[in-house]
């Protein structure tokens, strides 16, 4: 009887993406179901299939040491300098500094 019910709509990697941004940021199954366009009950259903699965893989007692301590990822983030222009500068600021705050509309 394992092969019962549909197909999950979300691949594996989106469902340990999804696992991870829960244990790292801690959005509620509402916003993770939005994000991944499921509804939130099969967000908390996914989440909680990964994570056995995540706790089983790296021979964790519980799901409590299942945190970010213990789950040591790489990620390759890298900053971009942001270029000023060097001609045409003054359509970008006018050099002026004004004391008094801008009136609303």
């Amino acid at each position: 009887m394992r092969q019962r019910g549909l197909k999950s709509s979300l691949t594996v990697a989106d469902q340990l993406l999804l696992t991870l941004i829960y244990l790292r940021q801690y959005h509620t199954f509402l916003q993770l179901g939005e994000m991944f366009s499921i509804s939130e009950s099969y967000a908390q259903k996914r989440y909680t299939f990964i994570s056995k699965r995540l706790m089983k893989a790296l021979d964790l007692p519980n799901d409590k040491s299942l945190t970010t301590d213990n789950l040591k990822l790489v990620i390759d983030v890298t900053e971009q300098e942001i270029e000023r222009p060097l001609r045409k500068q003054k359509s970008y600021y006018s050099g002026k500094k004004s004391d008094t705050p801008s009136k609303p509309c």
